[in-house]
């Protein structure tokens, strides 16, 4: 199977969040992340469209919005423990 053997962040950050019952724990953080995209989703998208007059432009508008929650969303709140550990 591709990948087995390193899943990587996204595989790896996906996992722990469907199956460690992170998604449970945190899920108010997580909604109002989610809340808080949908401003610059709807904001952005129009005035992206006003500049552009293309819907090609807020497609991609949108894509990096949601690249950005997805990653927000697996890397954790401030709750998470790993976000408190020092790197060594």
């Amino acid at each position: 199977m591709l990948g087995s053997q390193n899943p990587g962040f996204l595989r790896e950050g996906i996992y722990r969040f469907i199956y460690s019952g992170e998604m449970l724990m945190n899920w108010a953080w997580r909604f109002g992340m989610i809340v808080l995209a949908g401003v610059p989703a709807i904001i952005g998208g129009g005035i992206t469209y006003g500049l552009t007059e293309s819907n090609t432009a807020v497609i991609v508008w949108e894509v990096i919005l949601f690249c950005l929650l997805v990653a927000a969303l697996i890397k954790g709140g401030k709750g998470d423990a790993n976000s408190h550990q020092a790197a060594h």
